[in-house]
């Protein structure tokens, strides 16, 4: 998705006059037996991309990059009075769009420094936004979306359609375009909660589009289709027909195994590929009659992933799936959730129900599995399914295979303040995953230093320590009056308050962080060990 810097908190939620500035120099990554000092600061923050050689950043007015073999990096000025956000880049070819929303894909060649000609993809003013692109085997899909008319409040999407075109990065040449409508009619809460704590919603924020062995798999979330789209002319291979139905069911006496199907025994004869057209009409017509009733009662929609493992005969793809019973006070926080496996065709292999909900984009894949953060500090690391364990006709069982599950408390200290964190975003490298254990905390009134622990989680067993960066400040901190309260002398600050770590990411293996008070933003990077 575009890719640009947005804060959403405020620093001074519970009331309180406190402005801070971080002294830069004498921060510290206290981890294992170290304490690390930032490698790199900066004022503002400046999202950095890696890109073939070199390392690229756009930020207020320029984009700028640099390659170890430069002594020094260079730049250009944004176009106009343009302010940009990142799409993709190919090869040498960097696609930039404005974050606040645009039709107008802004290309960049790193190496001819100077931008090449802009490409108007909605060439006929009929309303698309850019909001992602994919790049693919030399090629580029970009994901554009129409707004609806219903009223965001009662619904719970504002999507009205969505748009994928195949753009020639060079030549900026759009070579097809695919459009649909969009079919995401779930019930919205009806109402707007301002607070500075609240329940989790479910939405969705899944992987517009991804590339699979056998073409471009578009998932516009919420109740729309996952949608399988040939590389070459743009057309509908495969549309993954309502996966949050599925089921894990049981048939019998004369096969006597566990299935995936949708409602009971319905479709059972499709799902096992039938090419008889008579005993696929009759299934049809048995699910389409099943499916009035199952709407009547649950509602459901695709929340996170595709993530895709592996390739061809062997390639898996996960599915992070929410259902809802339609009886529902308030619809969109009460739903369970699973992960839903597909094979290399786009049919069910494998579900697995989760504790927690999988956080839609926060994922990554290790060693063969797929590692997934869930909300309330909870992992799930789940492995794909071999044949032999999947298929009816061998006895599968049709369940998903967790390879381990951890979830994390809050890492709670004796301290004089505690905040609430200011993000939950959680970040991968190679071997773990960093994600706040918690918001800032400062030990005494006197004390002139922020801490904000982070748990770091192995990604090959969820095994877990705590690890702190150190934030010494000029400036004087309040008690918060107000949206706090105070219990065996500490006081509890309900959301982030005075200073905030509001954005990690890792970039070129470093472990970035972001802190803002009331005073400003400032950048600091950490090399890993």
């Amino acid at each position: 998705m575009l890719c640009h810097l947005a804060l959403l908190v405020s620093l001074g939620a519970p009331a309180g006059e406190s402005f801070l500035v971080p002294k830069l120099d004498a921060v510290r990554l206290a981890i294992d037996d170290h304490e690390l000092a930032p490698v790199a600061s900066h004022g503002g923050w400046k999202p950095a991309h890696v890109v073939g050689e070199w390392l690229v950043q756009v930020g207020e007015g320029r984009v700028a990059w640099s390659s170890p073999a430069d002594e020094e990096a260079r730049s250009v000025e944004l176009p106009g009075e343009a302010q940009l956000a990142w799409l993709t880049s190919v090869e040498d070819v960097v696609l930039l769009a404005d974050p606040e929303g645009s039709s107008l894909v802004r290309r960049l060649d790193l190496e001819l420094g100077r931008w090449l000609d802009a490409v108007e993809t909605d060439a006929n003013g009929e309303g698309w936004t850019l909001v992602s692109a994919l790049a693919d085997r030399g090629a580029v899909y970009l994901y554009s979306t129409q707004p609806s008319e219903e009223n965001p409040f009662l619904a719970a999407s504002d999507l009205g359609a969505f748009r994928v075109q195949r753009l020639d990065p060079k030549s900026g040449e759009v070579r097809w375009t695919f459009t649909q409508a969009s079919q995401d009619r779930r019930p919205g809460p009806g109402v707007a909660l301002w607070a500075a704590r609240r329940p989790r919603y479910e939405a969705d924020r899944t992987e517009r589009l991804t590339s699979t062995s056998r073409g471009v798999l578009v998932c516009a979330g919420g109740a729309n289709d996952p949608l399988l789209l040939d590389r070459e002319s743009g057309a509908l291979v495969q549309r993954i027909d309502h996966p949050w139905e599925y089921q894990r069911s049981f048939i019998g006496p004369s096969i006597w195994s566990h299935v995936m199907l949708r409602f009971g025994d319905r479709g059972f004869w499709i799902e096992c590929g039938s090419s008889d057209p008579d005993e696929v009409a009759r299934e049809q017509e048995r699910i389409a009659e099943a499916r009035k009733h199952y709407e009547e009662r649950w509602t459901g929609a695709v929340l996170g992933g595709p993530v895709v493992l592996g390739s061809g005969y062997e390639e898996r793809t996960f599915l992070a799936i929410a259902r809802e019973s339609t009886e529902s006070a308030v619809p969109g926080y009460s739903a369970e959730h699973f992960l839903l496996e597909l094979d290399g065709d786009g049919r069910p292999l494998t579900i697995l129900p989760t504790p927690r909900a999988p956080e839609p984009t926060m994922w990554t894949r290790h060693a063969g599995t797929v590692v997934w953060a869930c909300a309330g500090g909870a992992f799930a690391c789940v492995r794909p399914a071999r044949r032999q364990e999947a298929r009816t006709s061998l006895g599968g069982e049709v369940l998903g295979h967790l390879r381990w599950y951890r979830e994390l408390e809050r890492d709670e200290r004796k301290v004089w303040l505690s905040t609430d964190a200011a993000t939950d975003r959680v970040v991968f490298d190679a071997t773990h995953a960093y994600r706040p254990a918690g918001g800032g905390v400062v030990r005494g009134p006197r004390d002139q230093v922020f801490e904000f622990p982070l748990w770091r989680v192995s990604l090959a067993d969820g095994a877990a320590d705590v690890i702190t960066l150190r934030v010494p400040f000029h400036g004087t901190l309040e008690r918060p009056s107000g949206n706090s309260r105070s219990e065996g002398g500490t006081v509890y600050a309900m959301g982030p308050y005075a200073m905030g770590l509001t954005w990690l990411d890792i970039v070129d293996a470093r472990l970035v962080v972001q802190l803002t008070t009331e005073e400003g933003t400032w950048g600091l990077e950490f090399e890993l060990p």
